[in-house]
This record gives structure tokens, C-alpha cells and sequence, in this order.
């Protein structure tokens, strides 16, 4: 599929790698926002592989609350547990609300059978469903054709990862901010991102670098391209403004003493 131009776009930032600088320390929110205003919506991790809290989630939860952004929790389907429903639930709660979406990432086999991660696949989506928030699915289309052997997929939107190389200041490379990537979209070609047997309607966005650097956070960083059409259908997003209902001016004539009752109906 050929990836859309910036206007049918919108920019995020997967911080669920690494979320701290360099000296263990956290990135300053809204140093990070204040030089990068393009961006509309973050990915934080929740939880590591194993269901535990991601202390730094509930940090950079309050932190990014306080900008206009959508916050999607990053949450790790294990087939090696049987309690991660519960574990996500105390993840999230660490929080002071629940995120406006949650993503799950299939790209760890656990070195699990394929039949197994089928299934973790199957019941994850499941048990994501139950908080009654928006769910998608984080992979790459060859893993998910690899190793989901049945159509878990099917009615699921994801987040697909692909990482092309463009020839940036002489060399070839990912991209390392959304610009870079806006020059070059449209990209006429069938493989980003390589979809395998997800449709292009399930596609809400492809992950098109993991070497981002978006001042002042200085370390590699994963960036998104989502489609624009396809996020306000998911979370609602920036809906047009609504036709007024006409006015109309009504006269009505009566004789004294005698009460009318007007019901309007739309």
C-alpha cells in the first residue's frame, strides 16, 4: 500500500523503548511538547514482558495529560502467564485515569509454539476488550503471518511496523523525525508497510523508524505515522462543526385566556 501525504496524516511517538535520558533521569514533558507541537499522540509502556508496572508510566501519564494528546498504554501479551488481565489492571490504575487506548505488541515468541501464540493472541485481544477502551494490535506483517495461525486479526486495527531506508544528508537511513518522512510520502510501492494478511482498513498506523530524535530527547526513539481518517474513527477525533439548527420565528395568534402548548420535534 502506498503511504498517504502529511494532511491525511497525524504524527506520534512510541516512548514504550526507552523512557528515561541517558542518566536514568525523566524527559521533561513539556520541553518535549513545547519543540515538537506535531505530535498528537504517545504510546507509553505500561507494563514490562512479565505484567509488572513500568514505574516511569504513571509519571509520564500525569505529565502528558496536561497536553492535548492522545495516550495510548502499551500493554505485553506473555503466553507463559495465565494472570496478566490482572496484572494489566493494576498497571493501568497506577495511574490517575485510564489511557484513551491500549496497544498490545506480538513481536516476542517467548519461545512458545506457534499454536500457543495463536491462542495468547486470541485471548489477549479478549481480555484488552474488557476495560472498554479502543484496542489494537503492534506487529510486523511477516511475524504475524509466521506465527498467528488463525484470523485473530480479523475486525482488529493495528499499528504496523516497517522500517524503511531513505538517503538523508548522503546516507541511507530511517527517518529521524516526521518531516523527513513527510517529504517523502507518497511512497508508491506495495511493502510499507509490508502488511501480509492484514488489510490496508485495519491499519491505523505504521511505525516507520525506530532511530527518531526528537530534541530535547537525544536517544533513538520509535515514531509513527497514523492514518488521520482511520484515528478519528477509532478515538472519536476532531469532529466537524455541527450545521446549526435554523431559527425560525414563530407568531401565534390566539384568544385571551387560552393556553397553547408547542412541541417541537427533530
Amino acid at each position: 500500500m502506498s503511504w498517504p501525504i502529511k494532511d491525511e496524516t497525524t504524527d506520534s511517538v512510541d516512548w514504550s523503548w526507552w523512557q528515561q535520558n541517558a542518566d536514568g533521569s525523566f524527559i521533561d514533558v513539556d520541553a518535549f511538547m513545547a519543540q515538537n507541537p506535531n505530535i498528537k499522540t504517545v504510546i507509553l509502556r505500561a507494563c514490562w514482558t512479565n505484567g509488572v508496572l513500568d514505574k516511569s508510566y504513571p509519571v509520564y501519564y500525569e505529565a502528558f495529560r496536561k497536553h492535548d494528546v492522545t495516550i495510548i498504554a502499551y500493554l505485553w501479551p506473555n503466553p507463559l502467564r495465565t494472570d496478566m488481565l490482572a496484572r494489566w489492571t493494576e498497571c493501568l490504575l497506577a495511574a490517575s485515569d485510564m489511557p484513551d487506548g491500549l496497544m498490545l505488541d506480538f513481536e516476542l515468541t517467548f519461545y512458545q509454539t506457534d499454536d500457543i501464540l495463536t491462542a495468547n493472541a486470541e485471548q489477549s485481544f479478549k481480555d484488552a476488550e474488557t476495560f472498554d477502551l479502543p484496542v489494537m494490535g503492534y506487529t510486523r506483517g511477516e511475524w504475524w503471518d509466521t506465527h498467528i495461525k488463525k484470523t485473530v486479526e480479523l475486525g482488529k486495527y493495528f499499528i504496523v511496523a516497517h522500517y524503511p531506508y531513505f538517503l538523508l544528508d548522503g546516507i541511507w537511513q530511517q527517518c529521524r523525525n516526521h518531516s523527513e518522512l513527510h517529504n517523502k510520502l507518497p511512497i508508491d510501492n506495495s511493502f510499507t508497510p509490508y502488511l501480509g494478511r492484514l488489510k490496508k482498513e485495519q491499519v491505523l498506523g505504521w511505525q516507520f523508524s525506530a532511530k527518531g530524535r526528537l530534541k530535547p530527547y537525544l536517544k533513538d526513539m520509535d515514531l509513527d505515522s497514523l492514518i488521520k481518517s482511520i484515528w478519528n474513527k477509532v478515538f472519536g477525533g476532531q469532529s466537524e462543526e455541527p450545521t446549526p439548527t435554523p431559527k425560525y420565528e414563530v407568531k401565534i395568534f390566539t384568544p385571551k385566556e387560552v393556553k397553547i402548548e408547542v412541541i417541537y420535534e427533530q
